[in-house]
This record gives C-alpha cells, sequence and structure tokens, in this order.
C-alpha cells in the first residue's frame, strides 16, 4: 500500500493521524437507516473499521470494512469477508448491498 508521502508513518502507526471517510459515514447511515447491526473501531492506520457479524451475530466477523486501506487515498473503502477477499475501492453503496444480498438470502 502506498501511503501519501505528506503522512508519516511514525504518525500512522501510533494513531496519530486521523483519515476521514465520508464513504464510511455514508455506509453507517445506510446500515443505521436500514436496522442492521455492526460495530465500530479506531484502525490502526488512522482510520475506521466497521464490522458486520449477521444475525444471529457470530462470533467472528462475517465482514470487516475499513477507511484507510486500499483506495483511501480517494475517499473508499476496503472490505474483506463475505466473497472479498481484500478489496479496495469500494463505494458505500456496494458494501451495503453485498450485506443486505448476504442477508436476504441469509432469510431464504
Amino acid at each position: 500500500m502506498s501511503m501519501r508521502p505528506e503522512l508519516d508513518p511514525y504518525e500512522i502507526v501510533f494513531g496519530k493521524t486521523r483519515i476521514h471517510s465520508p464513504e464510511m459515514e455514508r455506509l453507517r447511515e445506510l446500515l443505521d437507516e436500514a436496522g442492521i447491526p455492526y460495530t465500530m473501531r479506531k484502525g490502526i492506520l488512522g482510520g475506521d473499521m466497521l464490522d458486520y457479524f449477521g444475525e444471529p451475530p457470530a462470533e467472528r466477523p462475517l465482514l470487516n470494512v475499513i477507511s484507510d486501506g486500499y483506495g483511501y487515498e480517494k475517499g473508499l473503502l476496503e472490505a474483506m469477508g463475505m466473497g472479498w477477499d481484500s478489496v479496495g475501492g469500494l463505494h458505500a453503496d456496494e458494501v451495503y448491498d453485498r450485506i443486505r444480498q448476504y442477508r436476504e438470502k441469509d432469510k431464504e
């Protein structure tokens, strides 16, 4: 992963740099509106991490979404799980659609 030259790796590792992601905010809004549970935590590189555990909640997340991974320089998200293996450059709508489709399939 290439880092922005203005960010010092030391600063990033110790969580002093915050990476703002409108796409992560949008994903949270979509999940909240649909009543889909998730957890949030701070990522080690300065972004946010969203975990979706499914219903009933699994012991481990079914999907992990980060805002400081592949595509962060364009404000996009990276996801791993539910068929994705560290796919970056994702928009909130793409991640939300994957979760929604999974939930619909799970109800069948």
